[in-house]
């Protein structure tokens, strides 16, 4: 499979082209939305459905922007991630903390069912070929799940899977962000197709969508947005603001993305022209975002409480191109890392979104800034690897002596 790359600047489009490429006039709804809203999807029933990660329910919010029910998760602390339609219409959902997938089965109930293993992790999840199908992002596995709740397989993969989604081929097209590379599968062959390198160490790619006949995807640590192929070749664009995450096909047929971070919605054209930038206040870090039933935008702030709307009208001629604006520093807050592994460290600062450097191998000792600290500074992490007690190699030295003697 040939695969090449291209790096495209945006900016460096020029006035010119950016006046022939029509932007979209946009307004932007905020809604109160409890427990640190995160993943978001359009319901069969007409309302957007979110997961509320720190209150451990499912919520569902009208396109009036009313919350009209929160539904509790039967295993506490699960963590519920992204959320999707089931073959069977009901709505899906991962749950990262439980190692489970949930399910809603009507509107004051929810079920989860078991992942086998320790420690997988799910995150991504999406329908294909009559089931569901999500990543591990803890054991570096895709599984499936049918719709009564039985785990029937589970397929290894890359380094650290995140989003997945059905591409334009009816492969399932996965971001591997540990691994910095793109994936497929075959839902229906099972075959696994070698991993896409992602240009560049660090990309850290996130969130994926199908549109054109490519996929879309984020690059979350070079804010980049990408573009691969169904034969592998990968176009880059950018840069966008800060931490580029989720992104999804807009009515409007261009790729709408969330920068958590940079507290902004961005909207790019498919011909990887950054048009629109919409900010949002300080620190509501904009997460997951997807196309709603009434032809808007709708997506997550997990750190204000909110789910927002983007309105989409006809294509207007933008105004003066002006260079992209600084955004100010957004902060995190240290997670508890001591005792930890490097992965299980990494996945933990990444959830925080904060910039790290890990040193050394092992376990973690300590972190600088402390857990509990929010720093707008790299954290750094120090590993290390458990050294054997002075009484061990006491002994150890004793046995070695005593069958010399005995030679």
């Amino acid at each position: 499979m040939r695969r090449s790359v291209t790096r495209i600047c945006a900016w460096s489009i020029g006035l010119f082209v950016l006046l022939l490429v029509p932007a979209t006039a946009s307004a932007i709804d905020e809604f109160t939305a409890p427990g640190n809203p995160t993943g978001i999807t359009a319901g069969p029933d007409g309302a957007l459905w979110f997961t509320e990660e720190t209150d451990n329910k499912i919520g569902r919010m009208t396109t009036g922007g009313v919350v009209t029910n929160e539904i509790p998760i039967p295993t506490p602390t699960s963590l519920p991630a992204e959320i999707t339609v089931g073959p069977d219409s009901k709505l899906w959902f991962t749950e990262f903390g439980a190692d489970k997938i949930g399910r809603v089965d009507d509107l004051t109930t929810t079920v989860d069912f078991t992942i086998p293993g320790l420690s997988d992790q799910p995150d991504g999840i999406v329908t294909a070929a009559g089931a569901l199908w999500f990543t591990e992002f803890g054991s570096n596995q895709i599984g499936r799940i049918d719709i009564s709740g039985t785990v029937t397989d589970e397929y290894s993969t890359g380094a650290g899977p995140g989003d997945i989604v059905v591409g334009p081929d009816g492969g399932l097209w996965f971001t591997e962000s540990t691994g910095n590379s793109i994936r497929r599968f075959d839902p229906v062959t099972r075959v696994m197709s070698p991993p896409i390198p992602v240009p560049g160490a660090g990309s850290d790619p996130s969130g994926i969508t199908s549109s054109g006949g490519a996929l879309w995807f984020t690059e979350s640590g070079s804010s980049e947005i990408g573009r691969v192929t169904t034969s592998g070749t990968i176009t880059e664009f950018g840069p966008t603001g800060l931490d580029p995450s989720s992104i999804a096909t807009g009515p409007d047929g261009a790729l709408w993305f969330t920068e958590s971070m940079g507290n902004q919605v961005g909207r790019i054209t498919p011909t990887g022209v950054i048009t629109n930038q919409f900010a949002l206040a300080a620190g509501s870090e904009p997460s997951d975002i997807a196309a709603g039933p009434d032809s808007a935008l709708w997506f997550t702030e997990k750190l204000a409480n909110k789910v927002g709307r983007i309105a989409i009208a006809p294509p207007f001629v933008p105004p003066l191109v002006t260079p992209p604006v600084t955004v100010a520093k957004s902060t995190c807050k240290v997670p508890k890392l001591k005792g930890s592994t490097a992965k299980q460290a990494r996945k933990k600062l990444k959830r925080a979104h904060c910039k790290f450097r890990l040193r050394g191998k092992g376990r973690v000792t300590r972190s600088k800034p402390r857990a509990g600290v929010r720093t707008t500074k790299r954290v750094e992490v120090t590993l290390k690897k458990k050294r054997r007690t002075a009484k061990r190699a006491v002994m150890r030295r004793l046995i070695t002596v005593k069958g010399g003697l005995q030679q």
